[in-house]
């Protein structure tokens, strides 16, 4: 009987995607429609790798700029957005970013432009999100939750 609960337990934690299967590829970059501001972003940090990715418009210009969780040449992971300027792309300043699952979303969450930029993911056991804005060409931290123990240095 204890071993009927504990297949069950085990398969409802699948279910709903916490602890089974293997954790998403490190070095497989997702797929990217601005190949300019990807090409951008690999040129001016060439031992980077990009972890998760979403488009949209950050900064409220009408272009789409790209929004980045990458792991840097010391395995840390930061969370930044690169504005496609008509001037040349711009980075903005880093934040620590999630270490595992990362997923980053475009959300209107004021109901105006500038969007805002969703970052989530985990290390281990703890569970992390926060809501990003550009402001003036910086990065600025809405709200977030339990990013400290979710982020790597």
């Amino acid at each position: 009987m204890k071993r009927l609960v504990c297949l069950l337990a085990i398969g409802a934690l699948c279910a709903i995607g916490i602890g089974c299967g293997a954790p998403p590829a490190q070095d497989a970059e997702p797929e990217i429609g601005n190949v300019e501001l990807v090409e951008r972003f690999h040129r001016t940090r060439p031992n980077t790798v990009i972890v998760a990715a979403a488009e949209g418009d950050f900064d409220g210009d009408g272009t789409r700029d790209l929004g980045v969780v990458y792991r840097d040449e010391r395995d840390r992971f930061r969370t930044v957005v690169l504005l496609d300027r008509a001037s040349g792309p711009q980075f903005t300043n880093a934040h620590k970013a999630p270490v595992e699952r990362q997923v980053l979303e475009v959300k209107d969450i004021d109901g105006k432009l500038p969007y805002e930029l969703v970052v989530r993911g985990r290390k281990g056991p703890n569970i992390g999100y926060a809501i990003y804005r550009v402001e003036d060409g910086e990065l600025v931290d809405v709200f977030g939750s339990n990013m400290a123990d979710c982020c790597g240095n």
